[in-house]
């Protein structure tokens, strides 16, 4: 089993630190998508949020590589 690296781990605690500070639902989805696709590779993802009824709340969706 192989164990991250400091320089690794600093990675991982910069990118969950720029998350947490956005402030906008939209551009947390996209960067949350791209971060992703840089840690397993992917063509295409989506990010869907629930409401109160678990439904899935169609104006609140993200895409990447695909159209909605």
């Amino acid at each position: 089993m192989d164990v991250l690296k400091e320089s690794e781990w600093l990675a991982i605690n910069r990118v969950l630190l720029g998350l947490y500070a956005m402030e906008q639902e939209k551009e947390f989805q996209e960067k949350t998508l791209k971060v992703f696709r840089m840690l397993i590779p992917y063509t295409k993802g989506y990010f869907v949020l629930f409401n109160e009824e678990n439904g899935i709340d169609v104006d609140r969706l993200a895409f990447l590589g695909m159209e909605q």
